[in-house]
């Protein structure tokens, strides 16, 4: 019993030290930035922690996403494999959205404000009613770049953030607040299919607790009638 309260309170402290992704806000994944066009995005992701403070695990996730003239909407969820005394994979769901605040054309850099909540809740196997919560809420500024590319949509970005962090445990609570920035690029096809790729940066808390997590996945958009195509990311 010992070992296992042992790993809850592991899993508490790993947990509150994972930058979540950024469409959904995602345990385990990078903060992405969104830049699609107007239409409608389907994404699958993999997002690994590489540094102990990000606590090396794997997440596998979906999302989906609209985008209008100047306003985007998101929501997705994932797995992550907590590895720690035995617990297995555990949800995490999140949304958000985001808002074009300059993005001229003739102009190859867009500027959006882009916010979003996730939330994780690890069950106590005791039965004990220590259950871990987990709110994660990054609030960013993205800046996309549109490069020439003939054939092919190439869009990378960067976006730096505040987060705010708030794990409970056994009744107790703990706030936090930080930054962090990440960046990336994504790769589109005329058809509609690609791949994007991120990484992400976090200093939260502790100044000694800084998460670096990879993300990738492919993705496929498509147009909504009535709508133009779907360029960029």
């Amino acid at each position: 019993m010992k070992r296992t309260l042992i790993g809850l309170a592991t899993v508490g402290v790993g947990l509150a030290m994972v930058a979540a992704p950024a469409k959904a806000q995602l345990m385990g994944y990078p903060v992405y930035a969104w830049t699609s066009g107007p239409g409608l995005t389907l994404a699958g992701d993999f997002g690994r922690g590489l540094n102990d403070e990000s606590g090396r695990l794997n997440a596998f996730g979906g999302r989906v996403g609209v985008s209008l003239p100047m306003v985007h909407f998101w929501a997705g969820a994932a797995t992550l494999d907590l590895r720690v005394d035995g617990i297995g994979n555990e949800f995490t769901f999140g949304g958000g959205f985001g808002i074009d605040v300059f993005d001229p054309p003739l102009v190859p850099v867009a500027i959006t404000f882009q916010a979003g909540a996730g939330y994780m809740n690890q069950s106590d196997p005791l039965g004990l009613g220590n259950d871990l919560g987990v709110w994660n809420v990054p609030i960013a500024v993205a800046f996309t770049f549109d490069v020439p590319s003939p054939g092919i949509d190439v869009t990378p970005w960067v976006a730096p953030r505040v987060h705010y962090l708030r794990s409970s445990f056994g009744g107790a609570s703990n706030s936090e607040f930080g930054f962090g920035a990440s960046g990336g690029l994504a790769v589109t096809l005329p058809a509609g299919f690609g791949a994007h790729f991120a990484a992400d940066f976090m200093s939260i808390g502790d100044p000694s607790v800084q998460p670096l997590v990879f993300g990738a996945g492919l993705h496929y958009r498509i147009a909504l009638p009535g709508m133009p195509g779907v360029p960029g990311m």
